[in-house]
């Protein structure tokens, strides 16, 4: 199978959603249309709903401190100032709650 990734043309999916529910409908499963940019728990089934996609692709990121221990303030080895002492994590509990969501409405609380 063959995938394209895409927000619809737009900065994120639900922007997109028009175009991609176009593109889903001419693609005819022959082309797997995966919506991205954006795509959160809270909007991820209005999204399905709107396009008819059926793959999605979220990063879900978040940044935590990185476990450096020497960090040197007078010079910046990333594109900002400070940024090569944050890294980014998945959480576990956020791909449930998005999972929960696409599937089954919205999270439970």
């Amino acid at each position: 199978m063959h995938f394209v990734l895409t927000s619809g043309g737009k900065q994120t999916a639900i922007e997109g959603a028009e175009t991609l529910k176009l593109l889903a409908a001419a693609a005819s499963g022959a082309i797997a249309i995966m919506a991205g940019s954006g795509i959160e728990e809270h909007n991820v089934s209005a999204i399905i709903a709107r396009t008819g996609v059926r793959e999605i692709h979220a990063s879900l990121k978040s940044t935590v401190p990185s476990a450096m221990r020497y960090q040197n303030e007078e010079i910046s080895m990333g594109a900002g100032k400070g940024s090569e002492y944050q890294r980014f994590v998945v959480h576990e509990q956020k791909v449930r709650s998005l999972l929960q969501a696409a599937s089954n409405g919205e999270p439970k609380t």
